[in-house]
């Protein structure tokens, strides 16, 4: 048996616990290093996008579930939904990072990923 929801769960209450902010510093440098690397596997495979639908694909392929909302791409899933139940703050900042690096290592100009949380989404949009 594994438990991927504990360790997450020991892991999310010790970056929250790190009064210094180095540890939560630490996670969002990581997660935006992972987009920019998901996006390098784009170009790898010779997939990396050219337009918005092609960050709708990659983004996609993550399980976010993303669409347009008059002209905002909104995430009808957060891939992390069951951690971001206790650790709401940490999962959401972690995922803007991420969805940051993707965009900037996919050159998707004109894409900027925001905080905007909504009830039943993902809290990153891309405007």
């Amino acid at each position: 048996a594994r438990n991927y929801q504990l360790i997450a769960e020991l892991l999310g209450d010790a970056v929250q616990a790190d009064p210094s902010g180095a540890a939560r510093a630490a996670l969002e440098r990581g997660a935006r290093a992972a987009g920019a690397e998901n996006a390098v596997h784009a170009d790898e495979d010779h997939s990396r996008p050219r337009d918005d639908a092609g960050v709708h694909a990659v983004l996609a392929r993550h399980g976010y579930e993303p669409y347009d909302d008059e002209g905002v791409t909104r995430l009808r899933n957060c891939p992390f939904e069951r951690l971001a139940q206790t650790h709401r703050e940490l999962v959401c900042r972690a995922n803007l990072a991420f969805v940051e690096g993707l965009v900037q290592g996919l050159r998707a100009r004109g894409l900027r990923a925001v905080l905007d949380p909504r009830p039943g989404r993902c809290c990153v949009a891309l405007s």
